[in-house]
């Protein structure tokens, strides 16, 4: 994909982007605390700021849906990923966004909903079920970064109920196929596709 911001004929930058936080500090990355977008233009340094606060609800409530739409599916960009990775890597980035991280856009790993359901499972199996109170309490701390995924990962009865979730997906990801091709048995194209 082309990048706007450089002269395709040069290959050289036209604008700078950055956003400018309530306290006038200017940053390369939005947080939660941007009040302005600027832009540069390169070739005069040409600066354009535009006021959050100046927008109409609706216009704010569309770039907003651009911009969610646009980071969830930046997470899964990488051709070396698995279709379940990607997957894993759009829902993990919709979860930081629900649980108010706009700066974990460019982490990846496991979602805290499945870490939330296999620790759950965990303490079932230990005896000591969680309700929705607990529940939320570990979702805390997973979000606060009090515990980390790869931590919980590295223990082998953990893994193996994060795992599982992980099987159950995955099987009613191929359910959901099975019946779209049950009742589309289209195979127009598959004898070129096939031999």
């Amino acid at each position: 994909m082309a990048d706007a911001n450089v002269a395709a004929d040069t290959k050289e930058r036209t604008t700078k982007r950055s956003f400018v936080l309530s306290d006038g500090t200017e940053v390369s990355r939005a947080t939660a605390d941007v009040q302005s977008v600027r832009v540069i233009f390169v070739e005069n340094d040409h600066v354009l700021d535009m006021n959050l606060d100046d927008l109409e609800p609706g216009v704010l409530r569309a770039a907003a849906a651009f911009g969610v739409l646009t980071s969830v599916t930046n997470t899964v960009g990488s051709s070396k990923l698995s279709l379940d990775e990607k997957i894993d890597a759009a829902q993990g980035r919709w979860e930081a966004l629900q649980g108010g991280s706009w700066s974990a856009e460019r982490e990846s790993g496991p979602g805290n909903t499945d870490l939330v359901e296999a620790a759950a499972r965990v303490q079932a199996a230990r005896g000591k079920p969680w309700g929705d109170t607990e529940r939320g309490a570990f979702g805390l701390r997973l979000k606060n970064e009090e515990v980390k995924g790869k931590d919980l990962l590295a223990n082998p009865t953990f893994k193996a109920q994060y795992d599982a979730i992980k099987a159950e997906r995955a099987m009613e990801r191929a359910k959901v196929s099975a019946a779209k091709a049950k009742t589309n048995a289209n195979t127009d194209g598959l004898d070129g596709l096939l031999g």
